[in-house]
């Protein structure tokens, strides 16, 4: 997914694959709900019996207290949680402790560095969400990528015949100086020519007279 095409100010909702210690869990992130959150949250698992699910909410006073730690501003830091979270992958690992009731996020850096990013506490639902209820959203998502492309590809044609115009233009452009260059090379020529003459008749006349 294209993270660019998130705007931070709104409602949206993305589902993600992850893979933490004991397995992987389902996370379902409702961007923007609430001002006072960058999201909320809903992790599913999947046990032997059946599904259990848990949710939490992802404050805007704590993201700022790791931004301060990352010395990034509020965009930037939003953006790394979305690309952590959305992502799903490197440079970042999970680990979601059941007992505890908080799944963290960590960034690994190229020192081998590993850092946390990010945490959220979460309560165990008393009725568990089920795991097909994710279908909706992912093919919700499905459709945004879809038209996400569309609105590149249109891009892309309108940046092509844009090139294209362009081109004739500078093509237009390079014939018309030639074009203008040989004209005019071709009166100076003329008129020094001419000069010449003239020259040539005035030292014709200053002999005969002398």
């Amino acid at each position: 997914m294209d993270l660019n095409a998130l705007d931070s100010s709104a409602v949206h909702c993305t589902v993600s694959k992850i893979e933490v210690k004991s397995g992987y869990i389902y996370i379902k992130l409702l961007w923007g709900q609430k001002e006072t959150d960058l999201f909320n949250i809903q992790i599913i698992e999947e046990i032997e019996n059946g599904y259990r699910s848990w949710s939490g909410s992802f404050s805007l006073e704590s993201a700022n207290q790791y931004r301060e730690s990352f010395e990034i501003d509020e965009e930037q830091y939003k953006m790394s949680v979305k690309e952590a979270l959305i992502g799903a992958g490197d440079p970042y690992i999970f680990d979601f402790d059941v007992s505890e009731g908080v799944f963290r996020w960590k960034k690994k850096f190229p020192d081998s560095a590993i850092v946390e990013h990010g945490r959220v506490s979460v309560e165990r639902d008393i009725v568990p969400t089920p795991i097909h209820t994710l279908i909706d959203v992912l093919l919700e998502q499905n459709h945004s990528l879809v038209n996400i492309i569309q609105d590149y590809s249109k891009s892309q044609e309108g940046l092509e015949a844009e090139l294209e115009l362009c081109k004739r233009e500078l093509d237009n452009f390079v014939d018309t100086k030639i074009s203008l260059e040989e004209t005019i090379y071709g009166k100076f020529m003329q008129l020094l020519n001419e000069k010449k003459k003239r020259i040539a008749m005035l030292d014709d006349a200053i002999k005969s007279m002398e």
